[in-house]
Formats: C-alpha cells, sequence, structure tokens
C-alpha cells in the first residue's frame, strides 16, 4: 500500500507514529510511506520558533523526534511542494513535474503566515515567523536592531515583542482591533495582561490598523494613524492554511479542507489533519479551524491510524492556547462565544492577580480564560473536551474564589 503524507510538521509525525501502531495488513502487504514537505529541515517544534529566534532553545532542541519506519519504508522527499492533487487518478503532481501515485493521502501541510494587504508588506526587514526560514533570516537582523515594531497583538506578536523586550529593545505593538489577544480574552481581562506587559516597556497603538509599510530601500516603520519608527518590523497578523494545492471541486473547503471525525475529507483515500483542516465541532454544529499543537497531535492520530486500518474517530478537539514569556499564566480554552448567548460566571481575586471567566450554555462549558491559574487548566480542558455537564458552580471553583459577577 502507498502511503503519501503532504507535510513534516506535528500531525504528520503523529500520523506516521500512529501508522507504525497499527497491526500488519491481513493481506501481508508492505506498506511504503512517502512524506513530501516544503522544507528542507528535518521536523521542528512551531511552538519554539519565538524561543528559538531569540536564542532561548538551541537549534537541537528546536527538531522533533523523527519516526525511523511507519510499519514498512519511509522515504521523505524534502524542498517539494505539491501544487495539484488529481483525485480522480490517485496521484500528486509536485512542483518539479513528478508524479506521485498513493492508495491514501493525508495533506499535513499546516498553515502559513497571514499577509494582510498593506502595502510595502514585501520589503526588506519585513519578518514573519512562521517558518524556521523565516526565523533564521530574523536571527540576523535583529542583534542590529534597536526598534521592533511588531504588526499584531495575538499571542504571537506578544510573545515577540516580550523577547525582544528582554534583550533591551524598544517594542510597538500596532493593532487593529481596541484590545490585546483578541482570541483568546475579553477586554478586561486583556487590560490586565496589557498593563502588565506596559510594565515591561512594551508600548501599544490599539484600534489602529496599518495601511503601509515605510521605507525606501528597506522597512523603516508603518503608517497606522500616525507613523512609527522602527528598523525591524514584525507581522504576526493570524495564519491561513496551506491549501492552494486542493481543487475545492474535488475536495470540499471552506476556509480549511473540511473532514469528518475520522478525518477523512470529501475525496475517497484523502485526509487531512492539523492546522489545514477544518474539522467541527459537534456541540456548536460548525466546522472550526484550530491552529494548536494539541489539535494537530489528536488529529494526526486520528488521521493516522484509519490510514493504517485501525477505526478511529475525533470526539471534539477544542482549542487551547496558553501565552507563553510571562511569569504569570494566561490561557483559554474553546474558541471565544457571543456573550450575550452564554450564562457567565466570573471568578476574580485582584489582589492575587487571578481571574477566570467561564460561558457555559445548558450546563456545558463553551469557552473559558483565565490568568494566574495553570493549574485549573487541564481540569477544565478535560471538561470541555469530554463533555462533562457542570451541576454546580462548586465544580469550576476548585480554589475558594467567590463569583463576582453571574449573568
Amino acid at each position: 500500500m502507498e502511503i503519501v503524507i503532504l507535510g513534516y510538521g506535528p500531525a504528520a509525525l503523529s500520523a506516521l507514529t500512529a501508522i507504525h501502531g497499527c497491526p500488519p495488513s491481513p493481506k501481508g502487504e508492505e506498506i511504503e510511506t512517502t512524506v513530501i514537505t516544503a522544507e528542507p529541515h528535518p521536523p521542528y517544534s512551531p511552538m519554539f520558533l519565538i524561543e528559538y529566534a531569540f536564542g532561548q532553545v538551541s537549534r537541537r532542541q528546536l527538531y522533533l523526534p523523527q519516526i525511523p519506519s511507519a510499519n514498512g519504508r519511509l522515504k521523505v522527499v524534502a524542498g517539494r511542494k505539491a501544487t495539484e492533487i488529481q483525485a480522480n487518478e490517485n496521484r500528486v503532481l509536485l512542483d518539479d513535474g513528478e508524479i506521485i501515485p498513493y492508495d491514501r493521502l493525508l495533506i499535513a501541510t499546516g498553515a502559513s503566515a497571514l499577509k494582510p494587504p498593506v502595502k510595502g508588506l514585501d520589503k526588506p526587514g519585513v519578518f514573519f515567523i512562521n517558518r524556521l526560514d523565516d526565523v533564521l533570516r530574523l536571527r540576523a537582523r535583529v542583534r542590529r536592531a534597536s526598534n521592533a515594531v511588531i504588526v499584531g497583538a495575538g499571542a504571537i506578536g506578544i510573545e515577540t515583542a516580550l523577547a525582544l523586550a528582554c534583550q533591551g529593545k524598544r517594542v510597538t505593538i500596532v493593532e487593529a482591533v481596541p484590545q490585546i489577544l483578541p482570541l483568546m480574552l475579553d477586554a478586561d481581562l486583556a487590560a490586565f495582561v496589557q498593563a502588565k506587559l506596559e510594565e515591561r516597556g512594551v508600548h501599544f497603538l490599539l484600534n489602529s490598523p496599518v495601511c503601509e509599510v515605510l521605507g525606501k530601500r528597506r522597512a523603516d516603520g508603518v503608517v497606522c494613524e500616525k507613523e512609527v519608527a522602527g528598523d525591524l518590523v514584525i507581522v504576526a497578523a493570524g495564519f491561513r492554511p496551506n491549501m492552494g494545492f486542493v481543487n475545492p471541486a474535488g475536495i470540499k473547503t471552506a476556509r480549511g479542507i473540511l473532514v469528518n471525525d475520522r478525518m477523512q475529507t470529501s475525496a475517497p483515500n484523502i485526509y487531512a489533519a492539523g492546522d489545514v483542516a477544518e474539522a467541527r465541532n459537534p456541540f456548536a454544529d460548525r466546522y472550526e479551524l484550530n491552529f494548536t499543537w494539541f489539535s494537530a497531535l489528536e488529529q494526526g492520530r486520528v488521521a493516522g491510524s484509519n490510514i493504517g486500518g485501525r477505526t478511529a474517530r475525533l470526539f471534539y478537539s477544542p482549542s487551547l492556547n496558553v501565552l507563553k514569556g510571562l511569569d504569570f499564566a494566561v490561557a483559554s480554552v474553546g474558541q471565544k462565544v457571543n456573550p450575550a448567548e452564554y450564562e457567565l460566571v466570573f471568578f476574580a481575586d485582584e489582589r492575587a492577580g487571578t481571574f477566570e471567566k467561564v460561558y457555559l450554555k445548558g450546563g456545558y462549558i463553551e469557552h473559558y480564560q483565565s490568568i494566574g491559574l495553570p493549574y485549573k487548566l487541564g481540569y477544565i480542558y478535560n471538561l470541555v473536551r469530554n463533555r462533562k455537564k457542570v451541576s454546580s458552580r462548586a465544580q469550576l471553583a476548585i480554589k475558594d474564589y467567590s463569583p463576582v459577577y453571574v449573568g
């Protein structure tokens, strides 16, 4: 059986591990697995690219353990991209013209940095943090920089700002919406985190969409509601799935590649997992992209098991976001919701610097966000993931907090 995997990140490695663990075929056929990756590097952890960019981890620590075999022979084709999937003929066309046949195909191509429609974004001196090659270029530049502008106040932008501030750089974060961490926190909790970041020397310009990158030969700042000078511009405006080679007439797509609970696409023998896959949230009756490490591993495991001959299903894989770089925990579970449609339970202890918001519907947690409570994250995540009903608020208040608002 010929298995082809597009991509060599966490989802692909998780799938390879699952395939390797499947029992041999009853027919005795050998599995030949071909991994096609656009990057020339061994597989690495995207979670720690920022730490590597600023010297907090080594190149060796960045790399992930490789799978020696996958229940048969394993071949890795590096530095090549898929340009087309010919689903009717069970083959993949590569950018060098090579045609790779498959019996089963896994698309695990991840996501790329979102490039907003900003004039001058292609100038030298503008950097993204999404691939190892991006970070290698950034490492070479950051030593000479003293004044950084970061476009985007999500988790990547904040973590990058903290790392730069620790190196003594002046850092300004420019964000189009009125708060930081808009996909993780409500405005009040975000304001608390922002104040702590300002104490560390990080500057903010919120509610200010960037319209242009300044500079003639290279970037030297941005223009939003005013000019912001900087000899280093880093764009952290989000991600988009890598699926430009997918024909939506043959494989159903929306924001990502649509998959069922076995990670199967609409095309026979084709699966998708990780950042490129848009899986169904059975409780909210919608499909969701989930750009997190834990989701990539879980989806890869399910896809690999089914490709290898076992039956596995993805029950639910809620997003789990944890902000790194601060001396207190900032986290969220599940995608943000419209507060008007949910019951809110809010626990707070301002003196201790601990806050948490729990959004419930019908007794089930749909979204959770917290500051200063790392020990509760696993407990809440399991309540959300396993769809455990919360019968009383005492189940939420593991520690003796008093609800300051219940609405």
